[in-house]
């Protein structure tokens, strides 16, 4: 049975204050879903292992509440954010300063992932990113950037939400969604008919010459991760 997918809505790269909602409003519903964030710091200490001492990137960190956590875990490790929003990069250092991390442990670029020259080959000992990929406006060249800046030995990972959801995940959108997302729901929506599936992201992968690296399918999200690091089901809700 084929499976329609309905096409693709972009988003815009950035996200700033606007007449509905500030990126402190917006802050605070990340909040809602520390659960799910701080799971996914385990899996970045746990599973991919960072070694003592780790130079780590993260693409979009938005508020930054997962940077944050993740330096509270380890604060051996030294992280950049790259974040085209200064909108966001305001209230990422504010939370940052809130939460009594120093700039030398945690510092915000505005910058674009397209563009990673600021950085040199085989730099950073992890990539990571969470739900940024559907506002990138060139995932091929992004991933040949991050393929460029990332060690051999790195460990790397992606989260981000995926079009092609089941007909029970799209229950979840609509029926959970409206009870537990009140108004945040339409840009959770708006997000899900951004993102891309699994076999873009895949082909997309194959064309940028990226062979060891996978997207998955996940519940209601896809995670893009090296072939030869250590599966874990578990790490989605």
């Amino acid at each position: 049975m084929i499976k329609l997918v309905k096409q693709r809505i972009p988003e815009g790269e950035e996200i700033l204050d606007d007449e509905e909602i500030t990126m402190e409003e917006y802050s605070k519903n990340c909040l809602t879903r520390e659960s799910e964030y701080r799971k996914k710091v385990r899996y970045i200490i746990e599973d991919i292992r960072l070694p003592q001492g780790a130079e780590v990137l993260q693409i979009g960190p938005g508020p930054d509440w997962m940077g944050i956590w993740l330096a509270q875990e380890r604060p051996d490790i030294s992280l950049t954010g790259v974040e085209p929003s200064e909108d966001m990069i305001r209230v990422a250092t504010a939370n940052r300063n809130q939460e009594g991390i120093s700039e030398k442990q945690i510092q915000y670029v505005q910058g674009v992932v397209e563009d990673l020259s600021r950085f040199g080959d085989s730099t950073f000992d992890m990539v990571f990113s969470n739900d940024s990929l559907h506002h990138w406006v060139d995932p091929i060249q992004s991933f040949k950037e991050i393929n460029r800046i990332l060690k051999e030995t790195g460990g790397f990972c992606i989260f981000d939400e995926r079009r092609d959801l089941n007909i029970r995940e799209t229950l979840v959108v609509e029926v959970f969604g409206r009870i537990a997302a009140g108004k945040w729901l339409k840009y959770w929506k708006s997000s899900i008919d951004a993102s891309y599936t699994v076999d873009e992201l895949n082909e997309m992968l194959d064309s940028a010459g990226i062979h060891d690296w996978n997207a998955e399918r996940k519940f209601l999200e896809v995670v893009i991760k090296k072939s030869s690091q250590i599966q874990n089901a578990n790490i989605i809700l």
